[in-house]
This record gives C-alpha cells, sequence and structure tokens, in this order.
C-alpha cells in the first residue's frame, strides 16, 4: 500500500512543469505496458495455433518433360549469320584492306669516296679526267664507271656523275685561279699543220694546279 500510495501521490502533483513532466512520464509507461501486452498476446497465439493450413504444388508441375533441342544451324544459316553480322552497322562483315608489299628500294651505290679530281683533259666525246681513285693516279673516260658512278659531264669546275637517276658532284681540285678546256679547232679552221699540232697539244691534257 505504501507503494501504491506513493506513486498516486507523485502524478498527483499539480505545480508546473513538474506537472506536465509526470504526465509525460505516465503516458510513456502506459504505452510500454500496451505494447508488452500486444506482444504477449501475439506470441501466445501463435504457440496455440498450428498455422495456415499447407498448398501442395499440383501434379502437373512435378511431371518431368523432355527438353528437345534444336538440331543446329545448317550451313546455309551460318553462312547467312556471317554475311550479315548482327552488331555492324552496315549488316555486312568487315573486309581487311588488301595487304601492300612495299618494294624494296634498290640500293644506292656508295658516293664517290677516295675519289680526287685533279685535272680534265679533251672535249666533247673525248672529254676525261684526271684523278686519284683511293690513292692510285687514273684517267677516266667520258661514260666511264668509277664505284658504280658514271662520269657525265663537266660543268662549272666540277664533274658530273650519274647513277641511278641520282647526280653526284665531284668539284676539281683546284691549285691555280683558274681551269680551262680547250677546245680542239677544226680542220677547215686551222692555218697550218703546225697549228693544228699545238691546238692538239693544248688540248690533250689541261691540269687543276
Amino acid at each position: 500500500m505504501i507503494g501504491l500510495k506513493g506513486l498516486l501521490t507523485r502524478y498527483q502533483v499539480q505545480q508546473n512543469p513538474l506537472k506536465t513532466e509526470r504526465r509525460i512520464e505516465l503516458a510513456a509507461i502506459f504505452l510500454l505496458f500496451l505494447l508488452m501486452a500486444i506482444m504477449l498476446t501475439g506470441g501466445l497465439g501463435l504457440v496455440s495455433s498450428q498455422g495456415p493450413e499447407p498448398v501442395l504444388p499440383s501434379a502437373d508441375s512435378l511431371a518431368a518433360q523432355e527438353l528437345k533441342l534444336d538440331s543446329g544451324l545448317t550451313a546455309e544459316q551460318a553462312a547467312e549469320i556471317l554475311s550479315r553480322p548482327l552488331f555492324w552497322q552496315s549488316r555486312r562483315p568487315l573486309i581487311p584492306p588488301p595487304k601492300v608489299v612495299a618494294k624494296p628500294k634498290a640500293k644506292a651505290p656508295e658516293k664517290l669516296k677516295g675519289v680526287v679530281l685533279m685535272g680534265v683533259y679533251g672535249a666533247g666525246d673525248g672529254l676525261g679526267l684526271i684523278a686519284t681513285i683511293d690513292g692510285a693516279f687514273s684517267r677516266i673516260n667520258k661514260g666511264q664507271s668509277v664505284k658504280g658512278w658514271q662520269f657525265d659531264a663537266y660543268e662549272d669546275g666540277a664533274a658530273v656523275f650519274v647513277s641511278g637517276g641520282k647526280r653526284s658532284v665531284l668539284p676539281l681540285e683546284l691549285t691555280a685561279p683558274s681551269v680551262k678546256v680547250v677546245s680542239v679547232p677544226k680542220q677547215g679552221e686551222a692555218g697550218s699543220g703546225a697549228v693544228n699540232e699545238q691546238a692538239d697539244e693544248e688540248a690533250s691534257l689541261t691540269f687543276g694546279g
């Protein structure tokens, strides 16, 4: 009785704010007891009841059926799929571009290394060069090949060699101010045999130094 009387006294307070606090506390206790009663009632109901009646599967759902697979694609169907790919926008198979085999380039001959032009002689088809090839003194006639390069002409103090459409210029090693190629005069223009002989000697050889 003392406990019940003290409990009633606790919630009979009339002064605020203690009165409001006691009312809120009383409401919380009531809700707690109500929740416990609901849980207890539901638990007892589950224990006492046998649960819902089971639903048995239908007979046809338990029957096994034979799975029939297709025999597969024919050769024509497979060819049709390959000729019209599904994921290509054009629906045409990708044809790789033809491979272009690069033609091997012809190896260009080495340039005139080791050749030193010392002088020139003659004119026209009789034009020739005086040069050292790898230290050996030699004459090079027009049209003659040296190390894969053919002597073609003499222009502006340099010998022109050609090979495979390329040009290589070999300058004259000058030791004098200039070099002049003297042409041989025709016989009709010569005054005498002595003059022709002198002209032949002058045109026979001209050195750079």
